[in-house]
């Protein structure tokens, strides 16, 4: 399915955003969340492990200073810096 997405022009911003919308997700990351929040459950379901000062400082910030930056567009930014 998601690769079918991707051949018909999806970006992974928007297949991550796909993803972060549906209700198993957002049962997992509520709308209440914190961006250090969301940050910091992403590193430990998608990732495996804690996040680390340093990761949470600047993935949030990315958050924070984007301003119109989508869940999506920084849950596919920390997949491609780790897989790098």
């Amino acid at each position: 399915f998601w690769v079918g997405k991707l051949d018909a022009g999806a970006t992974y911003a928007q297949i991550a955003q796909q993803m972060f919308d549906v209700d198993p997700a957002r049962a997992y990351y509520p709308k209440s969340s914190t961006n250090k929040e969301l940050v910091e459950k992403f590193y430990s379901n998608v990732l495996g492990r804690a996040a680390d000062a340093d990761g949470v400082t600047f993935w949030t910030g990315k958050f924070d200073a984007a301003g119109k930056v989508t869940v999506g567009d920084v849950f596919s930014q920390i997949i491609t810096a780790v897989k790098g």
